[in-house]
């Protein structure tokens, strides 16, 4: 142990002789190590953010995903179809949601678009994931149903408060979503940005 104690000591003091003869290299050392251990921590700050914190709903260990087996390059992608299908041969149909990837799009409530994430969801889908609103309510089952009483949409918590400064009285205006008009039904609880 004293021989490899010895040689640990050698070798660290050599090193330091060798940065001190050249501190240019000592600089770059030093920035590399420095940016090299930065990028990590940030790297695994993002990994322990996606993949190890718990969905920001109540209960997120009872929420599971459908796969499909059949086309395994499209895991999780179903037609709306397929989700009825699915939906009508369960035990209690209310159990299985859906919901389209996120999209990036453009809202506009006066003359000013503001790029904006949507999602579409079906109608149970607030209630299975036990998200309740802010202000207003979330879609229900009823949204789905009635096909003349026009689109609905839920803003986010964030994007109300950027937005309209946390005005409740958001609820029940037109917004355009790419042009498309949908009326604002509420906001989802704060704290909550969907699943993705």
């Amino acid at each position: 142990i004293k021989e490899l104690l010895w040689s640990v000591w050698f070798d660290f003091a050599y090193a330091v002789r060798g940065l001190r003869r050249n501190p240019g290299f000592a600089a770059a050392a030093v920035l590399t190590l420095a940016l090299g251990i930065g990028a990590n921590t940030a790297v695994w700050t993002i990994l322990d953010a996606l993949m190890r914190q718990s969905l920001p709903i109540e209960r997120p260990d009872e929420l599971h995903a459908v796969r499909r087996a059949d086309q395994p390059d499209q895991d999780y992608l179903n037609s709306f179809q397929r989700f009825q299908r699915l939906q009508a041969v369960m035990p209690d149909p209310q159990q299985l949601t859906a919901m389209s990837a996120l999209a990036r799009m453009y809202a506009t409530t006066g003359d000013q678009p503001e790029p904006a994430l949507a999602q579409l969801v079906t109608g149970n889908w607030f209630r299975t994931l036990r998200v309740g609103a802010s202000t207003g309510r979330v879609i229900e089952l009823d949204d789905d149903r009635v096909l003349d009483a026009g689109a609905v949409a839920v803003l986010s918590d964030a994007f109300w408060s950027r937005r309209f400064g946390r005005d409740p009285r958001i609820v029940g205006t037109t917004i355009r979503l790419n042009g498309i008009p949908l009326r604002v039904i509420g906001v989802a609880q704060r704290g909550f940005q969907g699943l993705t």
